[in-house]
Parts: C-alpha cells; sequence; structure tokens
C-alpha cells in the first residue's frame, strides 16, 4: 500500500536541508557531551545520575534530563563519534548534508522493508504531484519486487515511455548508466529522483526482458495520468480498469458506475494495479460489497482498526481480474469481494502485499513513508508474501504487452474472455439481485 494519506510538504530553498543537517550535528554534539561527562564521572566512581540531576537541576537556565532521554543520548553516542573522525580526518572535504541522508537513509534500510523510504524535498514534492496525476517524467507505472527489482507495470498511452518502447513487464536496472533497484534500497523513490533530476530531457533507460538487456532513449515531459477507464463491451457488460487508486480514482470510478448503470454485469480491472490509498479503495468497496466488513488492519500494539462498507451494493454479477502484479490495495478490493461472496476473481495470483504504509510530510519539506500496520481481509487472512489465489486460474500465453496496458481490448484476452462467460453464465441463471 503506498500510504494512507499523501500529504504534501511546503516548498523551502535548499538552505532548509543545511540548517536541518546543522541542528542535527549540533544536537549529536550536545548528546556525545553529556554521554562523555557520565562517562568520566562512572570511571571515578561518582553517581552519574546524582550527580548530573544536583548540577543541572540546581541553577537558573539548567535542565533536569530523564533517563529516559539519558540512555536516548548515549545510544546515538557513537554515531556522532564517527561523524566527528569522518569530519576531521577523511583525505577530502565531506558535504555534510549528504552524510545526514545517508544516515537517515541507512536507519531506514536497516529495517529490510522496501516499502519504508524517506523523500527529499524535491522527492516528496515530485510524489505528491505524480499522485495528484499531473507531473513531469516519462509516463510509466512499475512495482518494487521483493528483490528490490523495480518491475515495469503499465505504460501510458500516449506516453513517452509507450512511444519508446518500453513494455509491461521490463526490468528497469539503470538511469543514464546509473543502476537503480535490486540491492540499492533507493528503490522506487531513488528512480523517481533519477529521472526527475536528468540534466537532459532525453534518458537512457536500460531494461532487463526476457533474459536480454535492452536501451531505450526516453524523453521526460508533462504527463497527465487518468487512473480509471471504462466502456461497455458488446455483451452487455461494463468493464472498468483501475490503473492506481490514487489521484482521480474516486471521480472515475463513479462516472465509470454512473455511465455503466444499464450493464448486465461488471468486470473490473486491477491487473498489473501496484495499489495506493487505503481510504480511496475503502470507498470503491462500499459501492460494491454488502453491508459489513471490508478490511482491518492491526499494528504492533495488536489493536484492530476495521472499515465497513454501507448499505450500497452493486447487486449484478460481478468479476475481478487479477495477476502476479495486482499487489496492496488492489488485493484488498480482490479479497473482500471473494471472501464477501460479491463477485468471482478470475486470472493469476496476485502479488501478495499485505502492509499498509503511511506517508508523513516532516518540517522542511521532505517526506517518510514507512510501513504501519498489516491489513486482513474479511475473513481474517494477512495475504502478506502468499497472494489471493483466484477462484477462476486463466494463465496469459506469452504476450506481446501484457492486458492491462491501456489498449488490453483490442487483442483477444483469455483472462478478459473468461470473466465474460463467468457473468454471462450468472446472468443466464438469473441469480442475482
Amino acid at each position: 500500500m503506498r500510504s494512507e494519506s499523501t500529504p504534501r510538504g511546503p516548498r523551502r530553498a535548499g538552505s532548509g536541508k543545511r540548517a536541518v543537517a546543522a541542528l542535527s550535528l549540533v544536537w549529536l554534539s550536545a548528546l556525545v557531551a553529556c554521554a562523555s561527562v557520565a562517562l568520566t564521572l562512572r570511571v571515578s566512581g561518582v553517581d552519574a545520575d546524582a550527580f548530573l540531576s544536583g548540577i543541572l537541576g540546581g541553577g537558573e537556565g539548567n535542565v533536569v534530563v530523564s533517563r529516559e532521554r539519558y540512555e536516548l543520548m548515549e545510544r546515538y553516542e557513537r554515531a556522532q563519534e564517527v561523524v566527528e573522525i569522518i569530519r576531521g580526518g577523511y583525505y577530502e572535504d565531506v558535504d555534510e548534508d549528504a552524510l545526514m541522508l545517508g544516515a537517515i537513509r541507512g536507519i531506514l534500510g536497516a529495517l529490510d522493508d522496501p516499502y519504508s523510504f524517506y523523500y527529499t524535498t524535491r522527492e516528496y514534492s515530485d510524489y505528491g504531484d505524480q499522485s495528484a496525476g499531473l507531473y513531469e517524467g516519462i509516463g510509466l507505472q512499475f512495482l518494487e519486487d521483493r528483490d528490490g527489482s523495480l518491475r515495469v507495470t503499465r505504460t501510458f498511452k500516449g506516453g513517452p515511455a509507450r512511444e519508446a518502447g518500453i513494455l509491461a513487464g521490463d526490468v528497469i536496472r539503470a538511469v543514464n548508466g546509473e543502476p537503480v533497484g535490486g540491492e540499492d534500497r533507493s528503490g522506487s523513490g531513488g528512480l523517481v529522483g533519477m529521472i526527475r533530476s536528468a540534466p537532459d530531457r532525453m534518458i537512457a533507460l536500460t531494461v532487463s526482458r526476457d533474459g536480454e538487456e535492452l536501451e531505450f532513449q526516453v524523453e521526460r515531459r508533462v504527463v497527465r495520468m487518468n487512473r480509471v477507464e471504462y466502456r461497455m463491451l458488446p455483451e452487455g457488460i461494463g468493464y472498468i480498469m483501475i490503473y492506481e487508486f490514487m489521484g482521480d480514482d474516486l471521480q472515475g470510478f463513479e462516472e465509470a458506475m454512473a455511465a455503466l448503470s444499464g450493464a448486465r454485469g461488471l468486470v473490473i480491472d486491477v491487473r498489473s494495479n501496484p495499489g495506493g490509498l487505503y481510504g480511496d479503495v475503502v470507498r470503491i468497496l462500499d459501492a460494491l460489497l454488502p453491508k459489513g466488513v471490508s478490511v482491518y488492519t492491526q499494528g504492533r500494539d495488536g489493536e484492530r482498526s476495521y472499515s465497513y462498507s454501507g448499505d450500497k451494493h452493486y447487486g449484478k454479477p460481478l468479476a475481478v481480474l487479477v495477476n502476479g502484479l495486482s499487489a496492496s490495495a488492489s488485493e484488498i478490493l480482490a479479497g473482500a469481494i471473494k471472501d464477501r461472496g460479491a463477485g468471482v476473481l478470475v486470472g493469476a495470483r496476485t502479488f501478495g502485499k499485505g502492509l499498509v504504509q503511511a506517508v508523513i510530510p516532516l518540517v522542511d519539506g521532505a517526506g517518510l513513508k514507512y510501513t504501519r500496520s498489516r491489513y486482513y481481509t474479511p475473513s481474517g487472512v494477512c495475504i502478506q508474501g502468499l497472494g489471493i489465489e483466484p477462484d477462476i486460474h486463466v494463465e496469459l500465453p506469452p504476450p506481446e504487452e501484457e492486458p492491462g496496458s491501456g489498449n488490453a481490448l483490442e487483442d483477444y484476452d483469455p483472462q478478459l474472455a473468461a470473466a465474460i462467460s463467468e457473468i454471462q453464465k450468472t446472468v443466464d441463471k438469473g441469480i442475482y439481485e
């Protein structure tokens, strides 16, 4: 799940980062000073806590430090010791902003969680623009695999990536010759930053396809991305493709439902949909499910937070198309529809991302994304690392371009055909409301 919310921080000048870095180093220096005093007192056999409490608490302007905060100071002593050694003895001048950025990303990297990431001010601003659906880029979506690989899930019609020949399923290996993905835990945010900050508008993108490395020249330009497309199929069945659960997805879904209100049944396509906002998929489920639980989350404290569907209920035959790149919010939708018996899943086992992230702004316009909970389907299953098995399993033949890339309906699509057939059977039986 990308996030529970996507607040955007204010833009500030680059001096903000330097100020934060400087303040951080001053703070760390203070921590070391206190820790050093404590160490000297202990070696001398003096009760450090009593001494410091008496000295710091007795004079005007002094502060009594709690035991908890004092222990925190001691914990970060080694980090500041390393910083001071590098600042004073490294053979070249060092960029203290870069040191601070590396330290922050090192902390998140130690979590071994590809979904927790620190955004610089520029990256966070770009993230907000992309979430809104208008951004400068190359017009593709991608998903970070468990090994850190960055796999293209879609290229957008009329976008530069599709025009250049990039296909869904390609794995991005390098941008202008600089490797991305894999063990490089800069991950998705790193790729976005490299594309946006490239000095030239023409970008060399190296991808892996069927064991072969290919290079494409892709133009960076302003891209407008619609998250929902829909149409009435010849069989009188409505078709809605949801690319991602953010941006204009709610508006697009409402428009689609209104336009397809006369359909005999509905196919919702979330193949290669990497997820999005938790709140958005919950609202979409509210229009599809009968009254009851749609999903719940649980954090490390064990407390559960439930989301419910209301009195709305689609009531007609419903099929959801899924594949191995349907992840996160897509799996929330698929799992709820399957568990609640509101429709059938058609396609292949889903990705298996059962975690929810929060995205929060920081004081200088930067941002932090971190995993805050697991989510569970209505039957109480966390699909992390497991995925969801469809009711009707249909494999695709090796395609030139995977269905779901914006032109899936122009060619034969066996998964869509199976979904249509299932809806027609249900309509013929007349067993829906």
